[in-house]
């Protein structure tokens, strides 16, 4: 397990809800006015699924996102 929390803007909502199926790169400002792609989650997702594993993320209450990556032991296939 691998999990990854931050204190920035956070992922917008809707953006967390069409990564699944999301296949085209969507642009959104970061924390400090940077420009983002959305391609590191779109490979995050991809080696994930590859592996069989789980991905979720989460906007936090008091802003963020977290990013959790559950990857099963060789020889393990996770439902």
């Amino acid at each position: 397990v691998l999990e990854v929390e931050d204190s920035g803007e956070g992922i917008e909502q809707n953006l967390i809800d069409a990564l699944p199926h999301r296949e085209r790169l969507s642009s959104a400002v970061g924390t400090f006015g940077e420009k983002g792609t959305g391609v590191g989650l779109i490979i995050v997702r991809d080696l994930v699924n590859a592996h069989n594993g789980k991905l979720s993320i989460t906007r936090n209450h008091s802003g963020g996102t977290t990013v959790r990556v559950e990857l099963p032991r060789a020889g393990l296939v996770m439902n």
